[in-house]
């Protein structure tokens, strides 16, 4: 009885010493991952709500009127949507009030059947640049 034992406690260590090379040769012939090229720098996205309306021009001549502010500038811009892959232009109008020397900038754009007005910016102290931001 003794030898039947020790036989089969040979034959247990025998296999768990074979499964343990065959895991291991197992093991050394998973490939490794290529690594992702280099693209360009991760974009930062901040973490900030813009007010829009969907009454878009009510929004504007509201706001607009509400700080005395006129036109002064308008043009093109391009905007990444957050849940849409690809950039869009709308179009961008500046008001400024020369006596205040605030300023609204907005986003005009067309979403389904709704004409959507957005504060991208506003603020006082309007002035003209001076070049103090600019990198030497």
């Amino acid at each position: 009885m003794e030898t039947e034992n020790k036989g089969n406690l040979m034959r247990y260590l025998l296999i768990v010493v074979c499964s343990l090379f065959a895991f291991k040769l197992y093991a050394q012939d998973v490939p490794n991952p290529i690594p992702r090229p280099q693209g360009p720098p991760t974009q930062l996205l901040l973490n900030m709500q813009i007010p829009c309306r969907e009454d878009g021009i009510e929004f504007i001549s509201e706001t607009v009127s509400q700080y005395h502010e006129q036109e002064f500038a308008s043009g093109v811009a391009t905007i990444k949507p957050l849940m849409k892959p690809l950039l869009e232009t709308v179009d961008l109008l500046m008001y400024v009030s020369p006596d205040k020397r605030t300023y609204s900038i907005f986003t005009l754009q067309q979403v389904g059947e709704y004409e959507v007005a957005c504060v991208l910016a506003a603020g006082h102290s309007f002035t003209p640049f001076t070049g103090e931001f600019r990198s030497k």
